[in-house]
């Protein structure tokens, strides 16, 4: 019976040898789509955690940066498909950037199951963890700063995404979506 040896993945990761100019730009870009993510994540539950106490300070405050936050506001549909939209866009680019350092950098040798756990699996965790959930939890905690801080921003892509097709469509989907969800706890 003839064994086969499947290498462990540290030994098929010859990183000494392998890592390149192109590896390094392409970590930093995920590294600095990995902090775009956070932002925009951390804006959704910043913004959308602003009540109506925080809304009258604000406008109490009469700042630029308030005003910006209010404005951004008073159409909650057209910010959250914007906040969404960039969000998503941005993930897609992290794991197509995530596919092409695998592929350059990892032995083309390496065990599938090593590279399905490297590309799926570890960017996931990546995601979820330092795009999301890390992000929400600092968001909650400072909602009015992250809110100044990312409102131009919003206010930029808003205008960029503002094809009257575009954004309407999915606010559209997402008010459909949440009324059919209002529905469904309703029979329930």
């Amino acid at each position: 019976m003839e064994s086969v040896t499947i290498l462990p993945l540290w030994a098929t990761l010859d990183i000494l040898n392998t890592f390149s100019f192109d590896i390094g730009i392409s970590l930093g870009i995920m590294v600095f789509l990995l902090l775009l993510s956070a932002l925009m994540s951390g804006s959704e539950v910043a913004f959308f955690s602003i009540g109506v106490v925080d809304q009258e300070r604000l406008k109490k405050e009469d700042s630029i940066a308030s005003n910006r936050i209010l404005k951004l506001l008073e159409q909650p549909k057209k910010l959250l498909a914007t906040i969404l939209i960039a969000n998503n866009f941005i993930n897609v680019v992290i794991v197509a950037v995530s596919t092409y350092v695998t592929k350059l950098w990892i032995s083309d040798e390496i065990n599938p199951t090593y590279s399905f756990l490297i590309q799926v699996v570890l960017i996931t965790f990546l995601i979820l963890l330092f795009g999301e959930v890390m992000p929400k939890v600092y968001a909650t905690k400072y909602n009015i700063s992250l809110a100044k801080f990312m409102a131009p921003t919003f206010q930029y892509l808003k205008r960029i995404l503002s094809f009257k097709l575009f954004v309407g469509f999915f606010s559209t989907f997402i008010d459909k979506k949440s009324k059919e969800k209002q529905n469904l706890f309703q029979i329930i």
